[in-house]
């Protein structure tokens, strides 16, 4: 039981890939008080990071009208209350600064149709695919310089990812950190062999 009411309408429930997603994300939006980092979510508004474990919705830019596959801005606000939740985090609903129907999602940021199906993969580990607007996947805005959004990664997405919706899969990205990090405890522990050091003879330095 989450303790409040919810409606997702046809929205599934947030999975582990969410539950990490958000985690990393919005523990990445910088604290300053309870005027921290701000998160845009397309299709329903604004949210702030407003505490250790709080997000505050501040502003909401959506209409009225149900998108490609029924869901309104109070069901996907809920399904972010939700996926809070699990996460235990908190989201405060009823701080909003500002409200108007100028729907920052719209088409506008929807992929190009000859352009569904396109997959990017980044250096980082991140993988980028342009899914259409009937898509169960969360989408997320990629700015139109085009920059991954691994803060730690240079690489500029291509054109066709630039400036509209994008399904980004971590999943790769989060198994090469942990990797990483239990590599880092093994060296430190002794525990992982270095790998061999080729030694010179004098016999082969003269053949060479």
């Amino acid at each position: 039981m989450t303790g409040f009411d919810i409606d997702l309408g046809p929205l599934p429930p947030p999975v582990e890939q969410d539950l990490i997603w958000a985690n990393r994300l919005w523990n990445a939006l910088r604290l300053e008080g309870t005027n921290g980092g701000v998160w845009d979510y397309p299709t329903v508004g604004r949210y702030q990071r407003t505490g250790g474990n709080e997000l505050t919705l501040i502003e909401i830019h959506a209409s009225n009208k149900l998108d490609q596959i029924g869901a309104s801005l109070w069901n996907k606000h809920d399904w972010v209350c939700l996926l809070a939740y699990a996460i235990g985090w908190e989201v405060v609903s009823d701080q909003v600064r500002k409200a108007d129907t100028i729907v920052v999602d719209g088409e506008a940021n929807e992929p190009n149709l000859e352009d569904i199906g396109s997959v990017m993969v980044c250096d980082c580990g991140l993988i980028y695919s342009l899914q259409g607007s009937d898509s169960t996947n969360l989408r997320l805005n990629i700015s139109e310089s085009g920059e991954c959004l691994n803060s730690n990664c240079q690489t500029i997405l291509p054109e066709q990812h630039r400036g509209v919706l994008n399904v980004v899969d971590d999943s790769v990205l989060l198994a090469k950190m942990d990797a990483q990090e239990q590599l880092a405890i093994a060296i430190d522990e002794d525990d992982y062999p270095l790998p061999p050091v080729e030694v010179l003879t004098e016999s082969r330095s003269e053949e060479e």
